[in-house]
């Protein structure tokens, strides 16, 4: 992922050279520049969510093998799949695409230090659905989006609908207009 990173032009740190471990304020120009910030919690919800379907997927493609190989081989997978959006999303078309349609209208894009937070967070929500079963992954998934919503004016599915079908309204809500 770093190497990716690397080649799209991510600096490691924000311009300061510190880490903080979290930044709150969703609008900060320091969001996606340290370890960690609201949009973090989107990341954890990406690994609850992938939880799901790779390790249905795991399940099948290795029947013969143990539970806790199969739970490992998912784990691989979620991990491949959230590296792939952290460089996708930094990508120049995607950073231009949230600039124009999303809350995210100073957005440059993450530091490697905020993707490898991120990629922490996925895998966590990873083990954490793992863990508790897909009823309690579910009331968690309910509850962060409603913190994230009431908190930030946004969550894991607001950025995706803004994402891919941008709404004026919804945008003028976000920024609180």
């Amino acid at each position: 992922m770093t190497l990716g990173l690397r080649l799209e032009d991510r600096r490691w740190l924000d311009d300061s050279g510190r880490v903080l471990p979290f930044v709150a304020a969703p609008d900060s120009p320091e969001t996606s520049q340290h370890l960690a910030d609201p949009y973090t919690f989107t990341h954890l919800l990406h690994g609850v969510v992938l939880f799901w379907p790779l390790a249905w997927a795991a399940r099948r493609l290795l029947p013969e093998r143990r539970a806790a190989f199969v739970t490992a081989a998912a784990f691989v997978a979620c991990a491949a799949v959230e590296t792939g959006w952290e460089i996708l999303e930094n990508s120049p078309p995607v950073i231009a695409r949230y600039r124009t349609n999303t809350a995210a209208l100073g957005y440059s894009g993450d530091t490697i230090v905020n993707s490898l937070g991120d990629l922490a967070a996925c895998l966590t929500g990873f083990l954490l659905a793992s863990r508790i079963g897909a009823k309690a992954s579910a009331v968690v998934f309910l509850t962060v989006e409603l913190a994230l919503l009431i908190a930030v004016r946004d969550g894991l599915i607001l950025s995706v609908l803004m994402l891919l079908v941008p709404l004026d309204g919804l945008r003028d809500w976000q920024a609180g207009r």
